[in-house]
Formats: C-alpha cells, sequence, structure tokens
C-alpha cells in the first residue's frame, strides 16, 4: 500500500502541542501519536518535542528526519535526563501560541480532537483549561479492546473533587499558556506533575471545563502496577508534603490521603479487586472503530 503525505494541504490552527520522550520512548508509538495530531482536517502550526536526555537510535534518526523535512515540529534537548516536570517545563518557553495542547508519545489523539477544543475555549473565553473524558486501549494479541473513563465536567465539580484525586486526563488537556506560567508552570514531583499545576491553578482561580466525549486514547497497561509499590507512595508522601506546606489541600483531608499511601502498598491481587469498583471506568471491550482508524494513521507518512 502506496503511503500519503499526512499534512499536505491541512489548515492549521494557532495551538502549541507539547511532548517530552526519553530512553524509554518507543519510535513506532511516537510516530503514531504524532500522525494522529496530523490526520486531521485541522492540525496545530507548531509541536514542540522535548527530548529529555539520550534516546534510543532509531528514534534519534526517526527525529532527525522529520525536522529535516519540515519546520512545523520544533525539537528542545537535555543533555541528561531531568524528568517530566522539567522537560514540560522547558518546552512551554517554547511554545509560540498561547493556546498549548498536551500530548503524550505513546498515546492517540482522536479524530478532531484540536478543533473542538479550540473551537470550546474561543466560544467560552472564560476557560483556561480544558480537558476530556479518554479511551483507555491495550491491544491483545493483534486486537484493541478500551474502556471508557470520565471525569467530572463543570468547574465547581473539578474543583471539589481535586481534593481527592486528580479529575483532569493529563494528555486530552488544552491550556492558556500565560495563565500556566502565572500559576508557577509545571515543577518537577515524579509521577504528581500535573496534579500539583492544577492544584496551583486552583489557588489562583483558574477556570477548569472537561468535555464529556473522548478525544484521546491512552495506552493503559495494568494500572495496579503502574501506581504501586514503595517508589510510587514515597513519590506520593513527598508531593502530599508539598501540598500542605502551599497550602494546596486542607488539614481535614490528611488522613484521607493516609489510606492511598496504604493502599499503594496492599498485594497487588487485592489491589486488581479493588479497582473493579472504579466508578469512573467502563469495562474493556473491543473496539474496531479504534483499530480501523489506526490502521488508518499507519497508510500515512510524513
Amino acid at each position: 500500500m502506496s503511503k500519503k503525505k499526512i499534512y499536505k494541504f491541512k489548515k492549521s490552527l494557532p495551538i502549541s502541542c507539547l511532548c517530552s520522550i526519553y530512553l524509554n520512548t518507543k519510535m513506532e508509538e511516537f510516530s503514531l501519536s504524532l500522525k494522529s495530531l496530523l490526520f486531521q482536517k485541522y492540525i496545530p502550526n507548531q509541536i514542540i518535542v522535548v527530548v529529555d536526555g539520550p534516546i534510543k537510535k532509531n528514534l534519534e534518526k526517526y527525529i532527525e528526519k522529520l525536522t529535516k523535512k519540515n519546520n512545523l515540529i520544533r525539537v528542545i534537548r537535555f543533555k541528561k535526563n531531568q524528568g517530566l516536570g522539567k522537560a514540560l517545563n522547558l518546552g512551554l518557553k517554547y511554545c509560540d501560541n498561547d493556546i498549548v495542547a498536551r500530548f503524550d508519545s505513546d498515546d492517540i489523539n482522536l479524530k478532531r480532537r484540536l478543533e473542538i477544543q479550540y473551537k470550546y475555549l474561543i466560544d467560552n473565553p472564560e476557560i483556561d483549561i480544558l480537558g476530556s473524558y479518554i479511551e483507555e486501549f491495550k491491544i491483545d494479541e493483534n486486537t484493541i479492546f478500551s474502556r471508557l473513563k470520565k471525569v467530572p465536567s463543570s468547574n465547581k465539580s473539578i474543583y471539589k473533587i481535586m481534593d481527592f484525586r486528580n479529575p483532569l486526563n493529563h494528555p486530552s488537556i488544552i491550556f492558556k499558556k500565560k495563565k500556566i506560567l502565572n500559576s508557577g508552570s509545571y515543577i518537577s514531583i515524579q509521577f504528581f506533575e500535573d496534579y500539583h499545576l492544577w492544584l496551583r491553578c486552583r489557588l489562583k482561580n483558574l477556570h477548569f471545563h472537561n468535555l464529556k466525549i473522548p478525544l484521546v486514547a491512552m495506552k493503559r497497561e495494568d494500572s495496579t502496577t503502574r501506581r504501586h509499590g514503595l517508589n510510587y507512595a514515597y513519590c506520593e508522601f513527598e508531593f502530599i508534603k508539598s501540598c500542605i506546606k502551599l497550602n494546596m489541600i486542607s488539614h481535614k483531608f490528611i488522613f484521607f490521603y493516609l489510606i492511598r499511601l496504604l493502599i499503594r502498598l496492599i498485594p497487588k491481587n487485592i489491589l486488581e479487586y479493588l479497582f473493579k469498583f472504579d466508578f469512573r471506568r467502563t469495562n474493556f471491550s473491543q473496539n474496531n472503530k479504534l483499530t480501523k482508524y489506526i490502521k488508518n494513521l499507519n497508510i500515512y507518512t510524513f
């Protein structure tokens, strides 16, 4: 099958898309993620990629090829790995537009994501940070299964739930750069870079909203592995300490956070059982529509 040029004759929006890649980033996943941004009727006029330290040789060659062919993608580098917080902090400074969309190197932007979010921000200028539902997906023997992850939609409900958990799906976020910089931007706080930022944005009375439709397909393997173990518990403890120090969460919620820390240390089989009662997520089911979408993305080239 012949390859088609992906963004020829596309209309662009004044949006900067921002992501970070590092040693464990897979070239095939990153390529698919980029294609999903450009396999749209409306595409961003700038993509900022922060290379956080050394990366694999095939990914390095791929990026070199991309930047030679076009000026849409700009690459910023750290010689040594600095972590996601510092990488996004640096990348944000290079974004030319005030409207910035986050995307992750292993996630897939669904059709019309940028168009829908850009229009919503323009029609609702009071909103500073806009997210959406997401489709969490996994691949089992070349078959894609997905489930819907819901988040609260209104600013009031987001503010309320933020005391207990992160109410935003980070890869779906689009925000106003000036407001984020004024709130302190991203900082280095492992696993909690976005949550910490949203809490600081709440202190600044920024306006949040989540659209009740999935605009990103987020790769998800085992949630219990991702958020489990001594290291994750330690990072969460440091996050909680910082939040209390900055008066971002009330002391009355400390007991709840201590319980969260204990949950990180319980056996995985028990944790897997508890995840079955997560009301925010539907059950995994085969997703032929997403399978077809990804197949179409692979037809295109830069």
